[in-house]
């Protein structure tokens, strides 16, 4: 089953949101520039685009579509990602006007003329930002849980994020996990519908940190649970699954905090609930960088 994975991306930025404002033109070297592009941003969303494209290729089991959605002042060259077969780029015709949170309007305006491009039958990942990495096999389990309940739900993988330092009381410093951490007691201290995850000593994760800390959780066999959207006790809101025409109807132009509007409103305008696929999982690595070894 092929699925059509939304990327937004916006060059010179972190995260899409910590950028400078701005055109921004792709130069020959495939290096970008752009008003401000000198004050200090960080480049790392540069650098991780291409290494989420890569393990989506190398770590699906199906050959899915990607679909980088850039903004309406970015302008890439004429080989801007040409080595990828199964990525398209689409551009928002969004022209940024607010003064203020315009990350937040450039990226749902991006996600929204994203959707608004798939046909509506057909599916899509919505949510899979340019930081992100997949585990081996990620998609299967969610493929086989689309056979199972069908075109009228929402299906979203477990969303792992680093931490680093301190935080109520725990050093995030490791590995050194159970299956009770990871679903339970760090679930209850720091975040409910997103897995944590040690920052590894040497201060930067692998992908086989990653294949470690999954065997762990995948010791507790937690079942599929299913849960209305919105309410987000285990599922997150980013990386899920839908047929395009309940994206459609549950996006809008919201700006600050569209995407947990756009999750909310799933269930209220769309009436779909929502399947947490428990044994597939992806890596935000958030301030700890991912490195290939």
């Amino acid at each position: 089953m092929q699925v059509n994975i939304i990327v937004p991306y916006r060059p010179l930025s972190l995260g899409h949101l910590s950028t400078p404002l701005g055109e921004q033109h792709q130069l020959s070297d495939g290096s970008w520039t752009g008003w401000g592009d000198k004050g200090g941003y960080d480049t790392a969303g540069v650098r991780d685009l291409f290494l989420t494209i890569k393990f989506l290729n190398k770590n699906s089991v199906f050959k899915h579509k990607i679909i980088v959605a850039i903004d309406s002042d970015v302008y890439p060259n004429d080989n801007f990602l040409k080595e990828f077969e199964n990525v398209t780029v689409i551009k928002s015709s969004y022209i940024c006007k607010e003064t203020s949170y315009q990350p937040y309007w450039r990226l749902n305006a991006a996600y929204k003329d994203a959707i608004n491009s798939i046909p509506d039958e057909e599916w899509i990942c919505h949510g899979f930002t340019a930081d992100l990495v997949c585990s081996k096999n990620w998609d299967k389990p969610v493929m086989d849980a689309i056979s199972r309940y069908g075109d009228n739900y929402v299906f979203v993988p477990m969303f792992v994020e680093v931490y680093s330092g301190w935080f109520n009381g725990i050093n995030f410093k490791g590995p050194c996990y159970t299956p009770n951490l990871i679903w339970d007691e760090w679930r209850k201290k720091v975040c409910c519908h997103a897995l944590t995850m040690l920052e590894p000593e040497k201060g930067y994760v692998t992908e086989q940190d990653f294949d470690e800390y999954i065997k762990v959780a995948n010791e507790a066999k937690k079942e599929w649970v299913i849960e209305r959207p919105g309410d987000r006790v285990i599922g997150y809101y980013n990386v899920m699954f839908m047929k395009a025409k309940h994206a459609k109807k549950a996006m809008r132009l919201f700006g600050p905090s569209f995407d947990i509007d756009f999750d909310n409103r799933l269930f209220s305008e769309c009436k779909i609930m929502k399947v947490v696929i428990t044994d597939s999982f992806v890596l935000h690595p958030v301030v700890t960088p991912f490195k290939e070894v």
